[in-house]
């Protein structure tokens, strides 16, 4: 967007507790929790939703941040998700492994359109009471007084707000902890490459999330609410530019390598749009300072293999409000008691990560799963 501030109103300043620059799962979370302890907010989202979003399965467990949040309800009447009940995968071994969710304490998990799921969740945090602008472009920022001030282009117009504390929920562009001088320790090169294809014909019911491992990465694959399915090949950076440098039609080469996603997808069309996305975990090692932090994968970003990603935004939004909430108060040390949880669960998946994916063996001379092993 560019802004013409010659030609456009600029509006008076306007105060908040708090401004969340980003609004996804993470940047929604603390928003909602904040509300619940009185504070005003502002969100800035700088799309309208309708853009590409991956993540697209949300296990069993995510029952807890939504109930905690006060929206479960509302999920589950949105009639924007479909039950999954079952993983397939082929891990280890070339035939399959169910992993039934009946025997998870939450019950089953869901498949989600990740566009409307996010806005579900930008909505309900505006119905809550938060001040929401979406194609909202951040131009400035800085620290004055103990108060931020920002400057917004959004609408053709300049706003200018004060908040008190400021929110990096930018996703992994961690894009304003990365002016406070915060680094990125990346622990992958993992990329996805992911299509969305149609049926052909009326689907029968095949509600289960598919997940097959091959020479050179993974493959996951779950049919959506609206019947169609995600496809994503999960695989190295540099194996991929090496791949479609020898073949145009490397993804769909290595599609043929397969067995059981091969074969899922024989009743879809042959055509494809493919986006490629990154994927890396990765923490900083700064996620928060004087009047700010970081939150969701803005501080700390999972393999997608976890299924955790949703989740892990949710609850780090939870527990940041409650920082804030002490900062604010003045207690003592909140932002250090977080910075210091979020290095606990980072710690935590990566022991995780490592299990599993030690757990494949087939292929011990692949680049893929020698830096893995």
């Amino acid at each position: 967007m560019v802004f013409d501030n010659e030609s456009k109103d600029l509006t008076q300043d306007e105060k908040f507790d708090v401004a969340i620059i980003g609004g996804g799962p993470a940047g929604c979370a603390t928003a909602l929790s904040l509300l619940k302890y009185g504070y005003s907010v502002v969100i800035m989202e700088k799309t309208d939703y309708n853009n590409l979003r991956v993540g697209e399965i949300l296990p069993p467990k995510i029952q807890v941040p939504l109930s905690y949040l006060g929206i479960w309800k509302k999920f589950l009447n949105e009639n924007n998700s479909s039950p999954s009940f079952t993983i397939l995968s082929s891990w280890g071994k070339k035939e399959l492994h169910e992993n039934n969710f009946i025997f998870n304490p939450f019950g089953k998990g869901w498949h989600v359109n990740r566009c409307q799921f996010d806005a579900f969740l930008a909505h309900a945090s505006e119905s809550a009471g938060s001040r929401l602008y979406l194609k909202a472009k951040l131009v400035s920022f800085n620290l004055e007084d103990n108060n931020w001030k920002l400057k917004v282009a959004c609408d053709n117009k300049l706003y200018h707000f004060k908040s008190r504390f400021l929110i990096d929920a930018t996703g992994h562009q961690s894009a304003i902890s990365l002016q406070f001088n915060a680094n990125k320790i990346v622990h992958d090169k993992l990329i996805g490459i992911v299509c969305y294809l149609s049926p052909n014909s009326k689907m029968t019911s095949d509600n289960h999330l598919l997940i097959e491992a091959a020479e050179c990465g993974w493959w996951y694959s779950a049919i959506l609410p609206d019947q169609n399915i995600v496809v994503a090949y999960m695989t190295d950076a540099d194996i991929y530019k090496h791949g479609i440098k020898k073949s145009t039609t490397f993804w769909n080469d290595e599609l043929q390598k397969t067995i059981h996603t091969k074969s899922r997808l024989s009743s879809y069309p042959t055509q494809y749009i493919l986006n490629v996305y990154s994927a890396s975990s990765f923490h900083l090692d700064k996620v928060s300072g004087k009047g700010w932090l970081a939150v969701g994968d803005a501080a700390i970003a999972f393999d997608p293999l976890s299924s955790q990603g949703v989740w892990k935004s949710l609850q780090t939004g939870i527990h940041a409000a409650e920082a804030i909430k002490k900062y604010l108060e003045n207690k003592e040390n909140p932002l250090e008691e977080y910075s210091t949880w979020i290095n606990k669960i980072f710690c935590n998946y990566l022991l995780e990560r490592q299990k599993f994916y030690s757990s494949e063996k087939r292929w011990p001379d692949s680049d893929f799963w020698k830096r893995r092993n």
